[in-house]
C-alpha cells in the first residue's frame, strides 16, 4: 500500500465531498502542510464510497449492517446460576451445547454476545428484537444464527440475504461479529 501526503487543497477536497456528497476534482500536487514539519497521511478506504463487496462469483454484494459485542464470561457465570435467567434468554440448543462443555459460561457468553451482535448490525436494540427470537446453533461445527417470530420478520424487511457470524473467546472475555448481506439496496 502506498502512502501519500495530502496538502491543505486536497484536505478541503475531501471535506467538500463529504460534505455536499459531490466528488470536485483533486489537486494533484503533494505538498506539507503549513504547520511546520507536520505531515497528513491519506489511506484510501478499503471500499471506497459504497458498501459493496464481492462475493465468490464475482457478483456485487451489499453489506447492510455489521455488530459487535463483547460480553464477561465471569459476568454470564454469575447470571446463569439463576436459571431462570437460563431459561429466559437461552434456546434448548444453546443449552445443550453449553452445558455440555466443561466451562458452559464461555459458550453462553458466546450467544449471548452474538444476540447483542445482531440486534446492533440491524440497529434495532435488543429489546426490539427479543432474546428469545434469536439462537446460536452449530450445525457443522460452524455457529448460524437462526431466527424466528420478530427477528425473522425484521430481517425480511431489510431484505437480507445471509447472516454471517463469528464467536470467539479469550481469558474472561466472548466476542461476536455479526454481519447481514442484502439482496439490494432498497433499503437505502
Amino acid at each position: 500500500m502506498m502512502l501519500r501526503v495530502v496538502s491543505s487543497e486536497e484536505e478541503r477536497f475531501l471535506d467538500t465531498e463529504e460534505v455536499t456528497g459531490s466528488i470536485p476534482v483533486p489537486p494533484t500536487k503533494n505538498t506539507r502542510h503549513p504547520v511546520k514539519g507536520c505531515l497528513f497521511l491519506f489511506l484510501p478506504p478499503l471500499f471506497p464510497y459504497n458498501r459493496h463487496v464481492f462475493n465468490k462469483k464475482g457478483r456485487a454484494v451489499l453489506i447492510s449492517g455489521i455488530g459487535i459485542d463483547l460480553c464477561k464470561i465471569s459476568r454470564i457465570s454469575r447470571a446463569i446460576e439463576n436459571k431462570a435467567f437460563v431459561e429466559r434468554v437461552f434456546s434448548a440448543e444453546e443449552k445443550a451445547y453449553a452445558e455440555s462443555s466443561k466451562n458452559p459460561a464461555r459458550h453462553y457468553a458466546s450467544a449471548f454476545a452474538a444476540k447483542e451482535a445482531f440486534a446492533k448490525a440491524g440497529g434495532w436494540g435488543l429489546s426490539k428484537v427479543g432474546l428469545r427470537s434469536i439462537s446460536v446453533s452449530r450445525l457443522g461445527g460452524a455457529p448460524e444464527l437462526h431466527l424466528s417470530g420478530h427477528a425473522k420478520d425484521l430481517l425480511l424487511e431489510r431484505k437480507v440475504l445471509r447472516i454471517h457470524l463469528s464467536l470467539s473467546h479469550e481469558g474472561d472475555m466472548a466476542i461476536a461479529v455479526v454481519i447481514l448481506e442484502a439482496r439490494d439496496d432498497s433499503f437505502l
